[in-house]
């Protein structure tokens, strides 16, 4: 994957990251250059991947991008699971899709992911918190209580 994102013209890690805010992961700010175009040849699973990738160390940064990118409406799961396989970053993957399941337990997609990685390993050491990848408040709109949303790219506006 990495190699195909530079063949693209893609400088790494950090064109990885502006490429995700391109796509609509507008919650996070990232520093550098223009934003790639967000219809470059390089599907949301080899984006997400590509940022998990084992041949880079794991940065918290790119596994929280990674993880709203991966959770795109458009993300097919057999196909995530295979490039995460053979790019060696399933474990990963998998670490990402049980912190979705916890916070959506109803969500089809993460419990689709889970079962094609049930043999992937979550890898040792440290990783993001799984409230990392969500939005939480104890209140909107009047309301009290504990209320969470799995961080995703918004859709551009037409």
């Amino acid at each position: 994957m990495l190699a195909k994102a530079q063949a693209l013209g893609l400088n790494l890690p950090d064109d990885l990251q502006r490429l995700a805010v391109a796509r609509g992961c507008n919650y996070y700010v990232v520093e550098g250059g223009p934003l790639p175009p967000a219809n470059l040849r390089f599907t949301n699973e080899e984006l997400a991947v590509a940022l998990l990738s084992a041949a880079v160390p794991p940065e918290p940064q790119n596994i929280r991008i990674a993880a709203a990118v991966l959770s795109s409406p458009d993300v097919d799961v057999s196909m995530l699971a295979a490039l995460a396989e053979t790019e060696g970053c399933a474990g990963l993957v998998r670490y990402i899709a049980e912190c979705g399941q916890k916070y959506e337990p109803t969500v089809i997609f993460w419990s689709d992911l889970l079962a094609r990685l049930q043999e992937a390993k979550i890898p040792s050491g440290p990783l993001p918190h799984s409230t990392r990848f969500i939005e939480m408040t104890g209140m909107i709109r009047g309301q009290t209580g504990f209320f969470t949303h799995w961080i995703r790219p918004v859709p551009a506006k037409a």
